[in-house]
């Protein structure tokens, strides 16, 4: 809530970044409570790109300063509140809202007038593979594929209902999506794979090979998934 710290790779300097009410080239907001990489674009040079729940920024590496872009009247931008960033061409970053994806043209530095609108409001976005990706909503998680270039749609390839508590992991080619004491395994089609009934709530998950460490209110349970549930 205090801001955020950039890293060189040798760890031998550090950006800190947090707004400034009274300097409109500050970054729009300090509160960074989730981060992912979608809330990044590092491909340019000159500039960052940064997804917050209080609009886009563009970070000037150079001058050390920020263009913010919110929605307003006039804006083509569809929310304040960005939940993913995706770099489709060196010239094109789609800018995920919470109400539908924008597109902003890195070369120009402003968004282009082509946009896809979403029916309900999307809590988040995990990218799966080239243009898919997973989508989910208070009530839902949707495998979508997403066509920009030309005429912008997006097509549903898949999806499963969910309650607004259930939480999404994705990690190598699993999905995971756990709710009170059961965690459903599914592949990146959005099939279910397996099912497992723990004794306490589900809190953590991570994987590592054919093993699912999955951590509750009372420890840490592994599960081989070589050896039938």
């Amino acid at each position: 809530k205090a801001g955020i710290a950039l890293l060189e790779r040798d760890m031998s300097k550090s950006t800190v970044l947090k707004t400034d009410p009274l300097n409109p080239l500050s970054i729009s907001t300090s509160n960074f409570e989730v981060v992912s990489q979608g809330h990044f674009d590092f491909s340019d040079t000159e500039k960052i790109y940064i997804a917050t729940r209080n609009g886009f920024n563009v970070f000037d590496r150079l001058k050390k300063t920020f263009k913010r872009y919110f929605q307003r009247e006039g804006s083509p931008l569809l929310s304040s509140q960005i939940k993913f960033l995706h770099r489709l061409t060196p010239s094109t970053l789609l800018v995920f809202t919470e109400k539908g994806i924008n597109s902003f043209n890195t070369l120009k530095q402003e968004f282009d007038t082509q946009l896809i609108y979403f029916d309900t409001k999307i809590l988040k976005i995990f990218h799966i593979s080239e243009d898919q990706f997973l989508v989910r909503s208070s009530d839902k998680i949707q495998l979508v594929k997403i066509e920009w270039l030309d005429n912008p749609k997006v097509t549903i390839k898949s999806e499963l209902e969910v309650d607004l508590n259930s939480k999404i992991t994705l990690q190598a080619k699993n999905i995971f999506v756990s709710s009170d004491k059961q965690l459903g395994v599914f592949n990146t089609r959005l099939q279910l794979t397996n099912t497992y009934n723990l004794p306490s709530e589900i809190a953590s998950i991570q994987t590592s090979g054919s093993v699912i460490t999955i951590g509750t209110a009372d420890g840490l349970h592994a599960i081989n998934t070589k050896i039938l549930p």
